[in-house]
């Protein structure tokens, strides 16, 4: 009988689960095999992921892992060149603990 919860069960949190993941949303995003979506591949000059790309593909992500992501269209704004950088910041994200937003504390301090 397993002890894992719901949560636990339902999101990848292993590095290659999360990878596999990020790969999957980002091929079906630029419709591609999976195949062509390496840890190397590079977001923009290979996928050619612009501003508006990045974005809709941050939203997938972020519904696909439920996590959340820090509001920038730019990847390169995080560092995130490839594939493997994006997977290695999405894995650091879900590992960090639930930080309340600052500008939602700020608004209670009125």
């Amino acid at each position: 009988m397993s002890t894992e919860s719901a949560d636990a069960s339902t999101h990848p949190r292993r590095t290659g689960d999360i990878a596999d993941a990020v790969r999957q949303v980002l091929a079906t995003y630029v419709a591609r095999p999976i195949d062509e979506v390496r840890l190397d591949t590079q977001l923009e000059l290979d996928l050619e992921l612009d501003s508006f790309a990045m974005i809709e593909t941050t939203v997938a992500l972020e519904t696909e892992l439920g996590f959340s992501m820090e509001d920038v269209a730019d990847p390169q704004d995080l560092g995130l060149v490839t594939v493997g950088d994006l997977v290695a910041y999405v894995s650091r994200r879900l590992a960090a603990p639930h930080v309340e937003d600052p500008s939602h504390a700020r608004s209670h301090d009125r």
